[in-house]
């Protein structure tokens, strides 16, 4: 929940019944969850063909991917919003940094802020 709040600027409650959104198989929070758990079972790199036959191995798999897509959509939406919202999360101060401008630096792209992420958070 602080990780989510903190680096995401998505705050949770312990109590929600939310569904997953459109084109999801889980939700925010099942997926953080999820990629909690299933830490040790990625870095084991059991085969997907393997995964799939168990419903906790096959659950890191899926929970991957669930991170992959929320992360692109986060990031295109406070890319879109950026000078709109004043937020302070780490996710949307990290975008902050890598835009074009900043130090005669490139800006960062989708795939490079979700490298920084997945190495910062996940």
């Amino acid at each position: 929940m602080v990780l989510s709040a903190a680096g995401f600027g998505i705050p949770l409650s312990w109590h929600q019944d939310e569904k997953p959104g459109s084109g999801h198989r889980l939700t925010f929070t099942e997926t953080l969850k999820a990629q909690a758990e299933g830490r040790l079972i990625r870095r084991a790199r059991i085969p997907r063909f393997i995964a799939k036959m168990f419903k906790s191995t096959e659950l890191a798999y899926v929970s991957d991917h669930e991170m992959h897509v929320y992360l692109s959509e986060i990031i295109l939406e406070r890319q879109r919003a950026a000078d709109k919202e004043d937020r302070s999360d780490v996710l949307t101060n990290i975008i902050k940094g890598g835009e074009e401008g900043k130090e005669g630096l490139p800006a960062l792209d989708v795939s490079e802020l979700m490298g920084f992420v997945n190495c910062a958070f996940v």
